[in-house]
């Protein structure tokens, strides 16, 4: 969780964007990490793709409660 917080962090400082796609297969199992929901909304504007792996919308709503699950899937 970590590793993906700086990374996120890292990747999301250049206003101009840089083009990344970032997959993320067994999402639900890697922890939480606390700027997802912010990096979401953020990405695409960046020129930075997101791909999440999940077996279930439940794992991440149990991680992440169902309005931040919410928001995830819709960006």
């Amino acid at each position: 969780s970590a590793f993906y917080t700086q990374l996120f962090n890292m990747s999301t400082t250049y206003p101009e964007g840089q083009p990344i796609l970032f997959y993320l297969d067994e999402f639900a199992n890697i922890g939480v990490i606390p700027i997802i929901t912010s990096v979401v909304t953020t990405a695409r504007s960046r020129r930075i793709g997101i791909s999440l792996g999940l077996q279930g919308v439940e794992q991440l709503e149990r991680n992440y409660g169902k309005e931040n699950a919410t928001t995830i899937l819709n960006k």
